[in-house]
């Protein structure tokens, strides 16, 4: 992948990759997330390799409000204290951004998806691939406090999140995320000749 050129010591891109929504990426890169809820089985081909993940336009599939943003982090803390987290909800004292604060085991950390004021918090981009993980395998009950009724249990293991996150325009389904990074790059190019206010993120279909 030299003809991406990537940050040195980046390591290699995988061959598939999925779009989520932001809050998803928080809880797989940060919170121990280890099973991705989805209405489809993986295909066995994917099995036993990494699988890259990016974070959505769309927050919980209901845009990017503050209201939305809340909404997804509040999902997600509920999870995470299943899965031994203590979470809570609160505003930025300056921008009145949402932030989801979490503390586990001596670890205290905070995200969220807008301006804030402190350097330390996360803040999860849209349009941008943050890391990889194995995919084990699938199964229909998993035991895992981040599993869903109803949906297939995506088994995934050994989060590795990349040093920084990359552009990129993710759509539905499984995508190449090398490919999908260039598209990225060619809609930044065309866009840097456009006027102001012209301008659109790059995201995904979710």
């Amino acid at each position: 992948m030299t003809d991406l050129s990537l940050p040195a010591g980046h390591p290699a891109l995988p061959d598939a990759g999925l779009t989520l929504y932001p809050e998803w990426i928080i809880a797989i890169f940060w919170l121990g997330k280890d099973i991705e809820n989805r209405s489809w089985a993986p295909s066995s081909r994917l099995l036993g390799k990494r699988l890259a993940f990016s974070a959505g336009k769309s927050w919980g599939g209901e845009g990017r409000s503050k209201r939305a943003i809340a909404a997804a982090l509040i999902g997600v803390g509920y999870m995470a204290e299943e899965a031994g987290w203590v979470c809570a909800l609160g505003p930025d004292p300056r921008t009145d951004t949402p932030l989801l604060h979490a503390q586990k085991d001596g670890q205290s950390l905070a995200f969220a998806g807008g301006p804030v004021s402190d350097k330390t918090t996360i803040v999860i981009q849209p349009g941008r691939l943050y890391g990889d993980v194995i995919l084990l395998g699938h199964t229909l009950a998993s035991p895992s406090p981040w599993a869903v009724d109803g949906q297939v249990h995506w088994q995934i293991s050994k989060p590795r999140l990349y040093p920084a996150p990359i552009p990129v325009v993710g759509k539905q389904g499984i995508w190449k995320p090398a490919d999908r990074i260039r598209k990225a790059r060619s809609v930044e190019k065309t866009q840097a000749g456009r006027p102001a206010g012209q301008q659109s993120l790059p995201g995904g279909a979710r």
